[in-house]
Order: C-alpha cells, then structure tokens, then sequence
C-alpha cells in the first residue's frame, strides 16, 4: 500500500524526496535492482530540479552504500 501512495505522490509532481521514499520501499520489498534504478532516477531529477546539497548528498550516499553492497548494482 505505501508503494501505491509513493507512485501516486511521483504522479502529482515528481521530485527526488518521492522517489527515494520509493527506492526504499522498493529496497525493503526485496527489490533492489528496481530501488536502485528509483535511486538514480530520484538523483537525476533532484539535479535537474536544482535540489540542495541537504537532498541529493544523502541519497548518492545510499545509493553509493547500495551499489557497494552489491544490493542491486549494475
């Protein structure tokens, strides 16, 4: 249920507090492949949107952590 509110949120404004909310929850399902692809969606559009440094350094710092751990790396 709290991956339908997250992908109902990215379809009202997408922005890359949502999806890293769905990368986690996508992480926390067993799907981390699936979260890290939500993960550098969220970096993507948090760059393009111009995000604070407050946002975008937390969530390449997971999504480095992540790769690291081989949890869905390419």
């Amino acid at each position: 249920q709290a991956l339908g509110w997250a992908d109902r949120s990215i379809a009202i404004q997408e922005n890359p507090v949502n999806l890293g909310v769905k990368a986690r929850l996508l992480r926390a399902l067993g799907r981390p492949a699936e979260a890290v692809q939500a993960l550098e969606r969220a970096l993507k559009v948090g760059r393009a949107q111009k995000a604070s440094a407050a946002i975008l350094g937390p969530l390449a710092q997971t999504l480095d952590a992540w790769r690291r751990e081989g949890t869905g790396g390419r």
